[in-house]
């Protein structure tokens, strides 16, 4: 969704990102929607991976792209701690502060680290 605790996807810039990544660069997609996962399965179809869970959606994924500042992201940092992989997280809301992950953990705060 465009904005936390709410069903709206309509005009959401991260399903323009997310229609990038899977059309024009090929990238396998991965959603994670904590409040409206039907919809977003009705716009990608068979074309993207769902899951219910953040935990399952940080397991998954090896970049995180934090779409909104719900508080379902509050437990982020510690699900990636608990996996020794290399995440990158993109987060453009900075809601966290580098020091909050490990260090296999590339953080992305939009606006206070470069990509």
């Amino acid at each position: 969704s465009y904005k936390p605790r709410t069903t709206m996807i309509e005009d959401s810039h991260a399903l323009a990102i997310a229609e990038m990544l899977l059309r024009r660069f090929k990238y396998a997609l991965g959603i994670f929607e904590p409040i409206n996962l039907s919809d977003a399965r009705g716009y990608f179809g068979k074309d993207a991976s769902y899951h219910s869970s953040l935990k399952d959606m940080a397991r998954w994924s090896d970049v995180l792209f934090i779409s909104n500042k719900d508080d379902a992201f509050d437990a982020l940092p510690k699900l990636v701690a608990h996996n020794t992989g290399k995440k990158i997280i993109v987060d453009p809301w900075g809601m966290f502060d580098r020091d909050e992950f490990p260090p296999h953990v590339i953080y992305h705060a939009l606006g206070r680290t470069a990509l």
